[in-house]
C-alpha cells in the first residue's frame, strides 16, 4: 500500500463488481474465495473450470500486487472493509448534520411558539418542557405583578388591564383576557376564582387554590408576596426574573423570559451538537483502516498470512497507528470498539451498526447464494 489514493482506486475497482451484484466473473471468484469457499466449490458453483478459477485468481493477484492467495485475501478484505467504513462515515456524517439541523429548527420553532402559540393544544403543551417552564416563569411574574399593584392601591381589574396592555405575549394575553371576562361579565371579585373559571390552570393549580384563599383574607398583599417568592424558588433563573420586577406597575415583556428559555434551548442544541460531532469523530475509522493496511502490508508480505491475530505482533513491533489505543494486548478504536487483524480480515467490534452486518450477509445473496452468512466470514462479529 503506497498511498491513500491507491486504496481509494482499488476500492472503486472492487465496488464496480463486488457491490453491484452483477460484477465480473473474476470478482465473483475473488469474493467467493475471500468468503471462505474453496476453489473447487467456486468452480462448481459458477459452472466454470477449475483452471479458469486459477486464472481469475492470478489476475486478481496481479491487479492487487499480491504474492499469494492468502495475501490477496487479506488485502481484498482490507479494501472492502475500508470501503464499507468509508460509506458508513458518510452516512454518519450526513445523518449527524441532519440531526443537528433538525434540532436547530426545532429549537427555533419552540422559541417562536412560546409567546405566540395559543389554544387548546397549547394548554396541553404547557404541561411539558419547555412550555411548562415558560408557564411557571410567567406565572411567578404574574403573582408578583398582582402583589405590586395591589400594594400600590390599584384595583385588581385595572391591574389586569395594565398587564394586558403591557404584554407582548399572545399566550399571556389569552389568559389575562379570559380572567378579565370572568371578573367583568361573571361578576367574580375573587381573582383566584376568576383564574379557576378560565380553565387555563394559570398560573398553576396550586397557585389558583392558594389565591382563592388569599383573596378572602384581609392581608392578601403580604401573603401574595410571600407566595410569589416561594413560587419563584421553584423555577429556574430566579435572578433573571427578579431583575424585571420594579416598584409599582411591572412591565411584563418577553425579553427576560425569552432569554431564559433561549439559553435553555441553546444549551440543549449545544449538547446535541457536541454529541453529534463527537460521534462523527469517534466513528471516523477510514484513516484507522488505511493505517492498519500500511502498517501490516509489509508484515503480511514477509511472513505470509495465517489465521493468527496480528495485533500482538503490531504491538510488539511498535507499529500501532496513532488513531488507535492499546490496552491489555488489544487495540481499540476511538469509540471503544475492539480491532482485530485475523486470517479472514479485519474484525470490527460487535458494537458495529447492524447495517454493516447486513451488508456483509447480503454480498453473496446478491449472486443467488441461499445463505445468510458465508462460512468462515469473521470480518464482523
Amino acid at each position: 500500500m503506497e498511498s491513500h489514493e491507491r486504496t481509494e482506486s482499488q476500492m472503486a475497482q472492487v465496488t464496480g463488481g463486488f457491490f453491484g451484484g452483477k460484477g465480473y466473473q473474476k470478482l465473483k471468484v475473488l469474493s467467493l474465495y475471500c468468503s471462505g469457499f474453496n476453489l473447487q466449490f467456486i468452480a462448481e458453483y459458477l459452472d466454470i473450470k477449475i483452471n479458469t478459477v486459477h486464472v481469475h485468481m492470478k489476475n486478481a493477484m496481479h491487479k492487487y500486487n499480491s504474492t499469494s492467495y492468502s495475501e490477496l485475501k487479506a488485502f481484498f478484505y482490507f479494501i472492502v472493509i475500508g470501503y464499507i467504513i468509508q460509506n458508513d462515515n458518510v452516512r454518519v456524517e450526513i445523518s449527524s448534520l441532519l440531526a443537528l439541523l433538525f434540532m436547530v429548527i426545532v429549537a427555533y420553532g419552540i422559541m417562536k411558539s412560546l409567546p405566540r402559540w395559543t389554544g387548546n393544544l397549547r394548554f396541553h403543551a404547557d404541561k411539558y418542557p419547555p412550555w411548562s417552564l415558560y408557564k411557571n416563569l410567567y406565572g411567578a411574574t404574574f403573582i408578583l405583578n398582582v402583589d405590586a399593584m395591589l400594594s400600590s392601591g390599584i384595583p385588581i381589574e385595572e391591574a389586569l388591564q395594565k398587564m394586558l396592555s403591557a404584554s407582548a405575549s399572545a399566550w399571556l394575553n389569552e389568559r389575562l383576557q379570559a380572567t378579565l371576562n370572568a371578573m367583568g361579565s361573571g361578576g367574580e371579585e375573587n381573582l383566584g376564582h376568576a383564574l379557576d373559571i378560565t380553565g387555563y390552570e394559570f398560573p398553576g393549580e396550586e397557585a389558583i387554590i392558594k389565591m382563592q384563599s388569599l383573596f378572602d383574607t384581609a392581608n392578601k398583599e403580604g401573603s401574595l408576596k410571600r407566595f410569589g417568592d416561594k413560587w419563584l424558588e421553584k423555577t429556574i433563573c430566579r435572578d433573571v426574573i427578579m431583575k424585571t420586577i420594579k416598584n409599582g406597575v411591572v412591565n411584563i415583556t418577553d425579553s427576560s423570559i425569552s432569554i431564559t428559555i433561549g439559553l435553555f434551548l441553546l444549551s440543549l442544541v449545544a449538547g446535541v451538537a457536541y454529541v453529534v460531532w463527537g460521534n462523527v469523530s469517534k466513528t471516523s475509522e477510514v484513516s484507522l483502516v488505511n493505517n492498519i493496511i500500511m502498517e501490516t502490508r509489509g508484515m503480511i508480505s514477509s511472513n505470509g498470512y495465517g489465521t493468527e491475530d496480528y495485533v500482538p505482533a503490531l504491538i510488539a513491533g511498535g507499529s500501532i497507528p496513532s488513531s488507535v489505543t492499546v490496552s491489555g494486548g488489544k487495540i481499540y478504536n476511538k469509540s471503544g470498539g475492539v480491532i482485530t487483524v485475523v486470517g479472514t480480515g479485519l474484525v470490527l467490534s460487535s458494537q458495529a451498526p447492524n447495517y454493516r452486518k447486513k451488508a456483509v450477509s447480503g454480498w453473496l445473496r446478491g449472486w443467488g447464494l441461499p445463505i445468510s452468512n458465508p462460512p468462515k466470514l469473521t470480518v464482523f462479529r
